[in-house]
């Protein structure tokens, strides 16, 4: 069989590449050298406990264009969110929740809540700048390695 493309690495990146690929028609190899695929979306058991071993990436795949587009949940992905996804922990062993929802958490912080009001605000127009950049095409040449940077630094279109 001839290939159109490899795909190295079945984590987040590797499945989303392969599946984009393959969607569009061209025959993918996908290679993983470990026992099953998802990389830091996967889990392991130890203790009695279930340890997601890359959970700081989950937002990002919540997020992601490509994932929302994706009947995931067909396959079993279900996605759970928390009620208090911020904690914080005091110096007397306490600890403190935030709520999901900005006008909750704002209300709960009582003269601190405008300032968290900000914050988040700061934030929210960031993400908006970066999100197309973070989560959009890669831009990708074939080229001698030690020139690629170059190359993809001339020929990438440049985003504002």
């Amino acid at each position: 069989m001839t290939l159109d493309a490899v795909v190295v690495g079945a984590g987040s990146n590797g499945l989303s590449a392969a599946i984009t690929l393959a969607r569009a028609g061209l025959k993918v190899q996908l290679l993983e050298a470990h026992d099953r695929v998802g990389g830091g979306l996967s889990s392991i058991g130890s203790g009695g406990f279930i340890f997601d071993q890359g959970s700081a990436i989950h937002p990002l795949g919540y997020a992601s264009p490509a994932w929302q587009e994706w009947p995931l949940h067909a396959f079993g992905l279900d996605w759970v969110h928390s009620p208090a996804p911020f904690v914080h922990l005091w110096w007397d062993g306490q600890a403190r929740t935030l709520p999901q929802k900005l006008d909750n958490a704002v209300q709960q912080l009582g003269v601190d809540g405008p300032a968290w009001r900000a914050c988040s605000d700061r934030w929210s127009t960031a993400r908006r700048r970066s999100w197309k950049t973070l989560c959009g095409p890669c831009c990708v040449y074939h080229a001698i390695p030690f020139c690629w940077p170059a190359l993809a630094w001339r020929r990438c279109p440049q985003q504002t």
